[in-house]
């Protein structure tokens, strides 16, 4: 969150390395989503944004994916079933639905480009959104009533639109 953006971009290219070599054991995972998770929710913008990037790029590794596809302006993803079935095996499914719950409620986000980086992380991750929103909407609500009792407007902003 350096006001700098030399150091802003070198502090996110380290963490995508950090990411690109340690999402590979549920060990490792242990280690990095806590840290990626808290700064999901963060007062910063542009916490929030490296956050959902580094989450992003996790996710995007992990389903064998680049991440680098054509998102269309449809609501339906880029993904398939086999790619959502490779994050449940890695992630487990308590955490897959939780961080799936999180990038849902970030393309809420006030801020366009944590927006738009939630939504590019949806649509290829998420190959239905109507059957994946069945499947984590107890963990999305719980999030959703947490962000409206938050005490930083820009967290109530986002749960509001988000619901």
């Amino acid at each position: 969150a350096d006001v700098k953006e030399p150091v802003r971009d070198a502090a996110l290219g380290a963490g995508k390395v950090f990411v690109e070599e340690f999402s590979h054991s549920p060990a490792s995972l242990d280690l990095l989503l806590p840290s990626i998770e808290d700064g999901t929710c963060s007062e910063n913008w542009r916490i929030r944004q490296s956050a959902t990037e580094l989450l992003g790029s996790m996710m995007f590794r992990i389903a064998g994916t680049s991440g680098k596809v054509r998102v269309d302006d449809n609501e339906e993803g880029l993904s398939t079933e086999t790619q959502g079935a490779l994050l449940t095996a890695a992630l487990g499914m308590e955490r897959h639905h939780d961080l799936l719950s999180a990038v849902y409620v970030l393309r809420s986000d006030g801020t366009l480009s944590v927006r738009s980086a939630a939504v590019h992380i949806w649509k290829t991750v998420v190959a239905n959104t109507p059957r994946t929103l069945k499947a984590i909407l107890p963990r999305l609500m719980h999030r959703v009533i947490t962000g409206l009792s938050a005490h930083a407007e820009d967290r109530r902003q986002t749960a509001g639109k988000c619901l």
